[in-house]
Formats: C-alpha cells, sequence, structure tokens
C-alpha cells in the first residue's frame, strides 16, 4: 500500500515538472521570507536595545508637553517644578536645562542661533557627558561661576572662524 503511494508520487512528479518546479520554488520563498522577517526583527531589537544601552536604563526624561528638544522659547517646566522632582525619592541627580532660539552677536559679528542650551554651572561635567558631549579646548564651568559660555563646534568654526 505504502509503496503503491510512492510510485503514484513520483509518477505525478514526472509526468508534472512544472507544477512540481512551482511548487518547490514556493516553498524556498516562503521559507526564505520566514527566514529574512526573523533576522531584520532581531537585528531592529538589537539595534533598540543597543540605543537603551547608550542612554541607560536607570534614566528617565521628562519634557512639558510638546517640548520634546523644541527650541521655540514657550514656557515650560518650571525651576519649581524641577525642584519638586529633584525631592522625589532614590533620584540620584537631575539635568535640567532651558532652550530657545535668539541672535547672537560678538563683536561686529551677529548671527541666529537655532538651539541656546542654558544650565547651571554645577556639574557641568557630569550633565554634558551624560549626552555624550566632549570639550574639544578649554573646560569645564567650576559650581560658582557665572556670566560664562560654552560655545559648540559649529558656532565656533562657522560664525566665529576658530
Amino acid at each position: 500500500m505504502i509503496s503503491d503511494f510512492l510510485a503514484l508520487s513520483y509518477n505525478n512528479l514526472r509526468h508534472r515538472k512544472l507544477r512540481s518546479l512551482l511548487t518547490v520554488i514556493g516553498i524556498i520563498v516562503g521559507i526564505a521570507a520566514i527566514v529574512s522577517l526573523i533576522s531584520l526583527s532581531q537585528g531592529l531589537e538589537n539595534s533598540i536595545n543597543q540605543q537603551f544601552e547608550q542612554v541607560g536604563s536607570d534614566r528617565i526624561f521628562i519634557f512639558p508637553k510638546g517640548q520634546e528638544f523644541s527650541f521655540s522659547g514657550e514656557e515650560g517646566l518650571t525651576i519649581d517644578d524641577v525642584k519638586a522632582i529633584e525631592k522625589i525619592p532614590d533620584i540620584e541627580w537631575l539635568n535640567s536645562w532651558l532652550a530657545v532660539s535668539d541672535e547672537v552677536t560678538f563683536g561686529k559679528d551677529k548671527g541666529f542661533l537655532q538651539n541656546i542650551i542654558a544650565l547651571p554651572a554645577k556639574d557641568t561635567e557630569k550633565k554634558l557627558t551624560d549626552f555624550g558631549i566632549k570639550l574639544e579646548k578649554g573646560r569645564y564651568f567650576s559650581d560658582d561661576e557665572k556670566g560664562s559660555v560654552m560655545i559648540g563646534y559649529r558656532l565656533a568654526h562657522d560664525f566665529f572662524n576658530r
């Protein structure tokens, strides 16, 4: 009985070559599609995990509504909000800043900057390195320093030609 089924199958494969070939191609394409989707999803998952590792899984970013890295100058979180967040138990430290856009003048040179970021001098090095920002030249602010400014690479080279 089994030999009859095998003989029938063999005869069908031999007489219907195109149908058999198309079936085999369909199976190969289906398996390749499944393997490709699994590989893509693994790659995406690895990429997302790597980005979370860079930011840190023990960090939380809080932005005012509609203000995610926006430099519109609209009122967002206030100093009182920052102080209230600092009082939450288990918060090791808080990185707060103010971001605006405005015209900048240095001597006779003028230019418009889209993102001017102001942050307290306290723990400046920790705050900047937390976002992967490294100094090319100069030094970090001291905790009690006032009236100082740190400029970015593009501003230094494009605006001031230095």
